[in-house]
Formats: structure tokens, sequence, C-alpha cells
């Protein structure tokens, strides 16, 4: 993600990946990275945990070292992903339901320099 224009003053745009991208496409087995964990839908419309119609709106993006690269500007890299629900079914007052529309996302980064 990126603009093709220049930052004004003539810098050069800067670029983004995303850190559920990044970490899905760079796990396996012995790498050191975790699969994402949770689900990959983000948004919830105040639904019922299986509502199948949720979709993928919210995002942690890093800045990169530019072009196609993979690695984070400044050395970072994303260890650890995941989207936690927020359904409540167990308060104390008997309330059943959703905190929000959006499920929280969270990203654990690493310096690799």
């Amino acid at each position: 993600m990126t603009s093709s224009l220049p930052i004004p003053g003539g810098a050069p745009s800067v670029h983004f990946m995303d850190a559920y991208t990044h970490l899905s496409t760079r796990s396996s087995r012995g790498s050191g990275q975790s699969q994402p964990y949770g689900s990959r839908e983000t948004y919830s419309d105040f639904r019922k945990p299986g509502y199948h119609l949720a979709t993928r709106i919210d995002f942690i993006m890093i800045a990169t070292e530019g072009g196609e690269s993979k690695k984070g500007k400044g050395g970072w890299e994303v260890s650890r992903f995941g989207v936690v629900d927020n359904w409540i079914e167990d308060a104390v007052d008997g309330w059943k339901g959703r905190w929000s529309d959006h499920r929280l996302v969270r990203a654990t980064l690493k310096r690799t320099d």
C-alpha cells in the first residue's frame, strides 16, 4: 500500500504492509513466527458468534523499507498477530452481547537488527 506521489517536499512516498498478511505469508513451522490467531474477520456488526457475513476492515499497518520489501522500516517485523473476540455471555448482571461491532486487533512486533 503506497502512493505514487511523493510526500510534500519531494521525499519518496512511504510504503506500508498489513501485519496480518505479513505474518501469515511468512509463518511456517520452525520459523519462529506464529500463525495469526483468533478470527480473521474484525467487523461483527454486533451479531452473535457464527455470523457469516462478518468481514475484515481493521488493520495494523507497518511502514516498510520501500517497494515490495517485506521488511519493516527500522528492522521491525511482526512476530504475533491476533483478533480477539468481544462476545460477552457471563456478565455479572446477566447481560449478553458485544462490547463493540469491531473486534480487538493486536500485533506483537520484534526488532530484527
